[in-house]
């Protein structure tokens, strides 16, 4: 059985062309180890997740797609060891969830994608704030819904990259389209929420100020 991915794990399995293994932490249905070994992408894919049911969604998948995946049970990063894989990807849960998986961390590895549903500026605060260098960082659309893509390299240096924006959307198409739908969202929430005006207003202004960096 062939695999088709969605845009955001598409995305992801691009960025893994020059890895030969990775571990997918919350695999779930398992379904980007699986394409990634069964393209040729991967040699070597580790699938990991806290239920032991979504792990036997992942085994099953991997059997009927006749690759040889890896699954583990377990907490994050917690059943990995050391070097084992060259690319960790967390995708599918929120940045604050990210950063926690990676603050309980047993050990560290050279390379990190991350996709979070939320709260991408204080994953990328965070990266800052542990020196971890930001390689790409640009934004996925996918049902009309906006992700951002991130990258690391431990041995990059933080390059000072803008939090909110992401180094590498300045001036495309699709960041003119979310920064469009964003300041829509944020006049309509003050129309029906005047109590919060300032709040909505201060970051409108952020909004704005991010916008004219990027043109």
């Amino acid at each position: 059985m062939r695999l088709t991915l969605s845009p955001r794990l598409s995305a992801i399995a691009e960025l893994l062309a020059d890895t030969d293994s990775f571990a997918d932490i919350g695999t779930d249905h398992g379904k980007l180890p699986v394409f990634a070994l069964q393209e040729g992408i991967v040699s070597k894919a580790i699938a990991t997740d806290i239920s032991e049911n979504s792990l036997n969604k992942a085994k099953l998948l991997a059997e009927i797609s006749g690759v040889e995946l890896i699954t583990r049970c377990g907490d994050g990063l917690s059943v990995l060891k050391e070097g084992e894989v060259e690319t960790v990807v967390i995708a599918g849960m929120g940045g604050l969830e990210m950063i926690n998986i990676l603050e309980n961390a047993p050990c560290t590895f050279d390379n990190y994608i991350f996709l979070p549903h939320t709260k991408s500026h204080e994953l990328r605060v965070y990266l800052k704030s542990r020196d971890i260098g930001i390689d790409k960082d640009f934004l996925i659309k996918e049902s009309g819904k906006f992700y951002n893509l991130i990258t690391c390299r431990i041995s990059n240096k933080w390059n000072n990259a803008r939090l909110y924006i992401g180094e590498d959307n300045v001036g495309l198409k699709v960041f003119l389209e979310y920064y469009a739908k964003r300041k829509a969202q944020i006049l309509s929430l003050i129309e029906v929420e005047p109590a919060n005006k300032l709040r909505f207003e201060s970051e409108l202004a952020e909004l704005e100020e991010i916008y004219n960096e990027s043109i």
